[in-house]
Order: C-alpha cells, then structure tokens, then sequence
C-alpha cells in the first residue's frame, strides 16, 4: 500500500506539471526557440526534489542542497501558485465561452495578451519569493503573560523560551542557526524548549555542518528540552535522540521530569510512534506542581484537559507556512495556531521558527516563543 500511495502521489505531481506546462506553452509565440528553453528550465524545476534526493546519498550535501532548494521552492511556490492561477485562467476562459465580455482589444490582440499574461503569472511567484524570504530572515518574538492555577510551587514565575520546527538541514544551515541560537539567548530564558522537528530529513548533513556544536551554545538555567517531531523520525529518532543528548538538549520521550521540585516538564513522542503512551501513562498530577508539555503535533488537547496539563507548547502546522494554506490547517485542528485556554489548560501552537521546502513564508511568520508563566502559589 505504501508504494501504491507513493506511485499515486507522484503521477499527480506529474499530472500538475504538464497541465501547468501546457499552459505555459500555449502562450509562448509559436515555432520560436524560447519554446525550448522553457521547456528546459520547466523540466530542471520539476524534477530538482527527486534529483536532490538522489543526489544526496552518492554526492556532497552540498550539491544535493541546490537540487532540494530549487526543487522545494518549485513545489511549495512557484508551482503551487502557478496552479492556482491556470486554474483561475480556465476558469475565465470558460466564463468567456459562455458571456463574452472579453474587451474588443484582448479577442483582437489575443496573442500578444497572453504573453503579457504569462510574464504576470511568473511575477507573482518571484514577488512572493522576495517578500517571503524577508518574513522567513526576520523572525518574530511572540511574548505571552501567562498564570496557572494554584500549585505546590516555591517559584513566582518562570520564563520559558519555546522554538519549533527549525528543520536544520539543506535549507536551514549553520549560519542560520547561528542566528537562532544567539536570537534565543538574547532573550534570557530560564528554560528552553524545542517542540519536535528539529532535523528536517538528514541527520548527516546537520553533523557534516557542525550543528551541535551551535546548539551547545544555547544557555538557560534550567537547561534545554526537547520533544522528537516527524521530521525528526524521517532522520531516524534514535540518532536524533543521540544528537540531542551531544548538543547538550534533553530529549523527552513519553516521559516526564521534575525540575528543581518546583514544576514538571513533559514531553510527548511524536505521533509518528504508533505506540506512543496516553498521558497519563507518564504524568503523575498527585504530585501537584504545575505541568508544561511539550507535544509537538496538536491533535488531542482534550486528552491534556483531562489531565490537568497547565501549559502545552506545540508546532507542526506552521500555520500554513505559504497563503492561503492556513485557512486549511484551521480546518485540520482545533487550534491551528497561536494562544488558546480550553478549562485551566493553556495552549500555544508556533508556526515554527524554521520551515520546510524553501525558505520562505507568505502570510505568516518565523517566530521565537517567550512564555512569562506566573505561578499563583498555593503555600503560603
């Protein structure tokens, strides 16, 4: 079944790109040699994912990286608007069969119209291009002034500085980390947290880039913890787990730790784990000291209601990561994205600090999460 659905997934894919094809052709000039050439670039755009993921285990990360960028970028942007634009072309084609309200000078220039309709169509994906790199190289800090219910606590407050979804790899690299790393310290956290998916597919690129190293520089008092997320599975979660453990990070997995006797972290394996334990398998609320769980998919916040979870800290969605992808993550979960309290449990989903497919984002943003968690002590 699996190589069935694979099979399925990339005849559609073809499919798509021959539809876009064709109407990219039909408004090129006829017998011209700029027909060629479009035809070549189309064909290096389409096949660049597949080609970098082959290129990948025979050759440097470093040339598989520019196939998987120009193939994550034509899959994520430029195809994925350029398909919703022939759509919308056919469309009025189709209106046009039918009503006829087409200006006199488009039915008397029609092929002249075209082309100039075909260059606005490419614009469209090279200015979201521009604008979402921008909004991808400037993350933004989300800061949240939160209070839990009363605990057994000695702490006032505890300042949580949460990332998700950095996809270290063939997009995000050393010099990005970098950045992350210092932006996250600069914040002055007494924890941290990252919320899964941090590998995107390969753990040997992150290691041939020295990442770890970058991630040892992470500093807060009570240390860095970390959730496994998909991603992380598709690097294989057991080396990831390893990884973790040598950049300094503390790896949770369906599994819960008290910090300081003050308050609980828990962190929950990915859904990927078909076997992954219900909370209550791990998380002890007799104890009675407020409860932050790190999970990175945010599909059952019911189940962390019931158990009493005073913060949950989340991401996978990206919120959509390109317009308008994040009406149909809406649709998939009940929180999506951003801040929501359900009873006396505070969620927070983050549309991640790094990305997948291409570095950039349309509609949303990069985003470092700094949480101010007061606790209302119940001693006295």
């Amino acid at each position: 079944m699996p190589k069935i659905g694979f099979l399925l997934v990339i005849v559609v894919y073809l499919l798509i790109n021959f539809y876009v094809y064709l109407h990219g052709r039909w408004a090129l000039p006829a017998h011209s040699g700029i027909q060629g050439i479009y035809l070549g670039l189309f064909i290096l755009c389409a096949a660049s994912f597949f080609v970098g993921m082959l290129l990948s285990k025979f050759c440097p990360w470093q040339v598989g990286a520019v196939f998987s960028n120009i193939g994550g970028w034509w899959l994520l942007i430029a195809l994925f608007y350029l398909l919703l634009i022939v759509v919308f072309t056919d469309l009025l084609r189709l209106a046009q069969h039918f009503i006829h309200f087409y200006p006199a000078f488009v039915t008397k220039h029609y092929a002249f119209v075209k082309l100039i309709y075909f260059c606005v169509a490419l614009a469209i994906p090279a200015i979201a291009t521009v604008v979402g790199h921008h909004n991808f190289t400037h993350p933004q800090v989300v800061t949240l002034n939160l209070e839990v219910a009363p605990k057994k606590s000695l702490l006032d407050n505890l300042k949580i500085v949460a990332v998700s979804d950095i996809h270290l790899g063939e997009v995000v690299r050393k010099k990005q980390l970098q950045r992350y790393v210092n932006l996250i310290n600069e914040q002055q956290p007494d924890i941290i947290f990252i919320v899964g998916d941090l590998i995107d597919r390969s753990l040997a690129v992150v290691q041939a880039q020295g990442m770890a190293q970058i991630l040892q520089q992470l500093h807060a008092h009570y240390g860095c913890y970390a959730v496994l997320g998909n991603h992380d599975y598709h690097a294989q979660p057991d080396a990831v787990l390893d990884f973790m453990r040598d950049a300094g990070i503390i790896p949770l997995r369906d599994t819960a730790v008290v910090v300081d006797n003050n308050f609980i972290v828990a962190g929950r394996d990915d859904y990927s784990n078909r076997e992954r334990k219900p909370l209550s398998a791990f998380v002890d609320s007799s104890l009675a000291l407020p409860v932050v769980l790190l999970d990175h998919q945010p599909a059952q916040p019911a189940e962390s209601v019931k158990q009493h979870i005073d913060l949950q800290i989340s991401g996978h969605t990206h919120n959509g990561q390109i317009f308008p992808l994040m009406y149909v993550v809406k649709k998939i979960y009940n929180i999506a994205y951003g801040y929501k309290k359900v009873g006396d449990t505070h969620f927070y989903v983050s549309s991640g600090l790094g990305l997948w497919g291409a570095p950039i984002r349309i509609g949303t943003q990069s985003e470092v999460v700094c949480v101010n968690l007061k606790f209302a002590n119940a001693l006295p």
